[in-house]
């Protein structure tokens, strides 16, 4: 069970959720413990993460990089999407935008009491010919 704030805001249909971290708000953690996965269902490259108010760096550094070119390499960014799974305590990364993913994962383990919020953003985007 988790603490968190949830709203949507409008037209902008965005969703944010607040966590406290303690011993009830830590959704999935590996059994090393050296790194941190949040169930959070969302499309790649459509959510952020804060941690202290502060803003963290994606691995999808745009919405619109179905190819993955654009993306940051590994060691240069604080999270990714991706998709957890539960059997095997696999996280499986997605490493391109506009991909359905079930997760986020944080590459490092959150301070004690930190607040740690997530933001994600859906819309049906019109394609071009």
């Amino acid at each position: 069970m988790s603490n968190y704030v949830k709203f949507n805001r409008g037209l902008s249909r965005s969703q944010f959720k607040l966590y406290v971290k303690n011993s009830n708000t830590i959704i999935l953690s590996y059994p090393e413990g050296d790194r941190m996965i949040f169930f959070e269902p969302h499309t790649s490259g459509n959510v952020d993460v804060f941690l202290e108010g502060i803003l963290l760096i994606p691995q999808i550094t745009s919405t619109y990089d179905v190819s993955g070119s654009s993306n940051l390499p590994y060691g240069s960014y604080d999270y990714r999407s991706g998709i957890y799974d539960s059997s095997t305590q696999t996280f499986n990364p997605q490493p391109l935008a506009q991909k359905e993913c079930t997760h986020v994962e944080v590459q490092f383990v959150l301070p004690d009491n930190s607040v740690f919020q997530i933001r994600t953003y859906w819309w049906k985007r019109k394609l071009m010919d």
